[in-house]
């Protein structure tokens, strides 16, 4: 083996070969970043996302397969909190709500699926009551997901406990005080967040 110098990693096979990978990657990906189709794409989600959020704005990506796109999809300026697939799902919302308030100078966003929200509705109430704002936006699919593509590889599109019954959680969010909009269309994400940002109430939006 031969030793490198400082930063002489960057000259590596391993290294070319990761940049490699990434560029391929970044233009794999491409077409799907700028996608005006519905329903919308998770990676123009992304993108739009990265997009119009502060550089600074904490950003907690859901477990599951909600956390798969937002690894591969978001990209990262600081720090977020990324807390993994094994995490446990319908925490992400009130670890959400704490990271705002311990930072209330920074904008708090919660990326999550359906299935997670609905384990987590009865803090929206907490949000409301202590004016915590922060942000939820919902990928709404009626499934959960990352259980569901399991069943569908492994045991041919046999489902058992995966397709859910979700309702209009938008309206569910305005019962309970918080403002609330359904996105539809692909350009309707960034004026949403930044409706969003400049509120200073709790939001959601799917």
């Amino acid at each position: 083996m031969t030793p490198l110098g400082p930063g002489g990693w960057r000259k590596s096979d391993y290294a070319r070969g990761f940049a490699r990978g990434s560029t391929e990657w970044e233009i794999s990906i491409t077409a799907h970043k700028n996608s005006s189709k519905i329903p919308i794409h998770p990676l123009r989600l992304m993108k739009d996302l990265r997009e119009v959020l502060p550089q600074d704005a904490l950003i907690v990506g859901q477990s599951g397969s909600t956390q798969a796109w937002f690894e591969y999809g978001f990209t990262a300026v600081t720090h977020n909190l990324g807390i993994g697939t094994w995490h446990p799902m319908g925490a992400e919302y009130c670890e959400t709500l704490g990271a705002k308030l311990a930072m209330p100078d920074r904008a708090a966003v919660c990326l999550l699926g359906d299935g997670s929200m609905m384990m987590a509705l009865p803090e929206l109430a907490t949000a409301v009551k202590y004016n915590i704002p922060a942000i939820a936006i919902v990928c709404h699919n009626d499934v959960f997901g990352k259980m569901h593509r399991t069943q569908m590889v492994n045991y041919g599109n046999r489902f058992i406990g995966t397709e859910l019954p979700i309702p209009h959680l938008a309206n569910i969010a305005r019962e309970f005080g918080a403002h609330s909009e359904r996105i539809i269309e692909p350009d309707q994400i960034m004026p949403a967040v930044r409706r969003a940002l400049n509120s200073g109430n709790p939001r959601y939006w799917r």
